[in-house]
Formats: structure tokens, sequence, C-alpha cells
């Protein structure tokens, strides 16, 4: 009876962790690049060229010019609705791809990093929008941060975003 129970628990366990037979796409990609002085527009240009020559029209890219803040003038490339599998996948033209980066992009940026996330659309509210722009607010709190200074940092950032909608009509 033991040894029917814990090979019971041992397949419950296995299947738990085993992926999807249809992987979620539910992975963005986003890499943040900063362009050189006075080489905005050569940028833009340059990866137009690159889009429209190595990337497919449902790979969902959407690029986001940032406004405000520290990293103002930078960009934000994402790549949507991408499974942990895509990143398995080798490219059949990736010698080419990166040959192309190299020489036509890379060099009117400054600086670029990448990072990937997760969507939850159970976390999310109105996730289908569609906007000229976004406001994001990021707060990244330290360690041992209390509750009360948590709930400040809060009122602080609604006080902000109805400031904000106030001044956009």
């Amino acid at each position: 009876m033991k040894r029917i129970f814990l090979l019971l628990l041992m397949v419950s366990t296995l299947a738990a962790y085993a992926q999807p037979p249809v992987p979620a796409k539910d992975l963005s990609t986003v890499n943040t690049v900063t362009p050189k002085k006075g080489q905005k527009m050569a940028f833009e240009a340059a990866y137009k060229v690159h889009v429209a020559k190595f990337h497919k029209a449902e790979e969902k890219m959407s690029v986001y010019e940032i406004l405000t803040g520290p990293h103002a003038g930078s960009y934000h490339i994402v790549n949507n609705d991408r499974s942990y599998a895509d990143f398995d996948k080798e490219r059949t033209d990736a010698t080419a791809h990166s040959l192309d980066l190299d020489k036509t992009f890379f060099p009117y940026l400054e600086e670029t990093t990448n990072a990937t996330f997760r969507f939850i659309d159970s976390c999310s509210w109105n996730p289908e929008i569609k906007a000229e722009s976004f406001s994001v607010n990021v707060t990244h709190l330290k360690q041992g941060v209390s509750v009360n200074d948590y709930k400040t940092e809060i009122a602080r950032n609604w006080r902000i975003q109805k400031k904000m909608a106030n001044t956009n009509p």
C-alpha cells in the first residue's frame, strides 16, 4: 500500500512540473537601447531596415520611446508572445542576422540591456489596451520596508497618476 501511494505521489509530482502540450506564449523580451548622441534618426532608420529584412510580421515586435525619467531618449524594443521553447529555436539565418546587427544597428547605440518578463493575465487590469503612450511607474522597495512606508509609496503613485490624468485630456 505504501509503495502504491509513493508511486502515485511521484507521478502526480512529475505531472505537475511537466510542460503543457501547447507552450504558453506569455513571455516578452525587452531590449532597452540608447542611441548615441546625434544618432537617433540614423538608429531609427537602421532599425526599420533590419526589421524589414530579418523579422516576420507574426513576431509581434513593438518599439516604445522613453519620454521622461532617467532613461529618456532610450527605446524599449519588445518581442511579445514568446514561449520558453522559442528560446531553444535556432534561426536559419543566425549568422546573417548577427552580422547585420553588428554592421548596421549596434554602431548607433551607446548602451543596450535586455531582460525577459512573463505576462500574468490574472493580475493585469485591461491587458488589451491600445494607447499612444503609457505611464509606467517602477518603484523599488528596499528589503525590510514597513507597511506604512509601502502605503505612503502607493498613495504617492496614485497622486502622480491623478495629476497626469488631469494634464492629459
